[in-house]
């Protein structure tokens, strides 16, 4: 709307205005009478007093329509050019300090500490065992907490946004417990029930096949500690609200480790009645553990916040997206029967999409000594 308003204001009015204060609409205006009428609208002086070798014009003490008309277009026009003046300078332009000569020429190293999620959808993920073939697909999502360090070149090219090469290398730990992206059942440790109604120690009844636990099948993922990631962009300094802005896009490579495991747990009864033991049972476990490398942009926003001795302080957020090389994984295990009777296998497959994400924000040290 100030932008539509300055305009239409610089269109139609702001001419009007210069020609009233120069005294007419006339092709006689003159050139000087103009120029005089601009300085007249830009400092609220109306008239300005002729050149010396003119005659200076007498005004009376009352002021005329004229000069209350001149007074009021000027006042329009000092708020009209305060308000572009404060958009531009007070709130987009770039910063004036980033340009100066002794830190223009600097090498900004900085560490920063920082926490955050990490996204990362499954498109599919399975298992297969005698007790049939189950799938699905989810989104994991993990609480993250890191630290890394940076390295800002001088500036690199004669521009108001002063822009930088910066280097990051960051490293990161996880809030992540193993995931079961496929989960029949409740598999786990099995453990048949003891039916003693009477305390003797001697079982009173066969347990029912259902009532063993552990009994299921599963594929779990767990993301292994650390996650390491590096980065080069660009770093661009604006000044907000009389502070240091910087907007930072970059291109990120990252290293992470996924332990994927199978479980099976079975129970098969061996007597007469499917439904009741007795029974056999067997379990098969196994894992492994697959080197995950991605590449994808991303984008920080850091605002500074003040000084620490020889740090300026400032926080960040950051969003980055990752587009992954490698995302299969597969693992199978073969288990033996209690009775020895024979083998069963199982086998998972995990894949993670094509993308994935991390969101962070943090603080960071710059090593800016005065």
């Amino acid at each position: 709307m100030i932008v539509v308003s300055g305009m239409r204001f610089a269109i139609f009015r702001l001419p009007r205005l210069i020609a009233e204060c120069a005294g007419g609409m006339g092709d006689n205006v003159s050139w000087s009478r103009v120029s005089r009428s601009v300085l007249q609208l830009l400092f609220a002086r109306c008239p300005i007093p002729r050149p010396p070798e003119q005659e200076p014009r007498r005004w009376h003490s009352g002021s005329s329509p004229a000069i209350r008309s001149c007074d009021q277009n000027a006042r329009k026009l000092q708020r009209f050019l305060g308000i572009v003046l404060g958009v531009w300078i007070g709130i987009v332009s770039p910063s004036a300090a980033s340009a100066t000569d002794d830190l223009a020429d600097r090498w900004i190293p900085g560490f920063s500490v920082r926490v955050g999620a990490r996204i990362i959808p499954v498109d599919a993920a399975t298992v297969s065992s005698d007790r049939g073939d189950f799938e699905g697909e989810s989104n994991r999502v993990f609480g993250t907490v890191g630290g890394g360090l940076q390295l800002l070149t001088p500036v690199v090219a004669d521009h108001p946004l002063a822009p930088r090469i910066l280097f990051r290398v960051a490293a990161s730990t996880f809030f992540d417990q193993e995931d079961r992206v496929v989960n029949e059942g409740a598999s786990g440790a099995l453990e048949i029930p003891f039916i003693d109604n009477n305390n003797d120690g001697i079982p009173d009844a066969e347990p029912a096949i259902a009532t063993i636990t552990g009994q299921g099948s599963a594929t779990g993922v767990k993301t292994e500690v650390p996650s390491v990631r590096a980065a080069i962009g660009l770093d661009f300094e604006f000044e907000v609200a009389g502070r240091q802005l910087h907007i930072k896009p970059s291109v990120e490579w990252l290293y992470e480790r996924e332990r994927v495991g199978t479980i099976l747990g079975l129970a098969e009864a061996i007597g007469g009645d499917p439904d009741v033991c007795p029974c056999r049972t067997a379990t098969a476990f196994g894992e492994n553990t697959e080197d995950f490398h991605s590449l994808g942009p991303g984008i920080e926003v850091e605002f500074a916040t003040g000084r620490i001795s020889s740090f300026m302080v400032s926080v960040f957020a950051q969003a980055n997206g990752y587009y992954l090389f490698d995302r299969k994984v597969n693992v199978g295990a073969v288990g033996e029967w209690s009775d020895a009777s024979g083998t069963v296998t199982v086998l998972s497959g995990y894949e993670r999409a094509r993308w994935d994400y991390r969101l962070g924000a943090g603080v960071r040290f710059n090593w800016m000594p005065e």
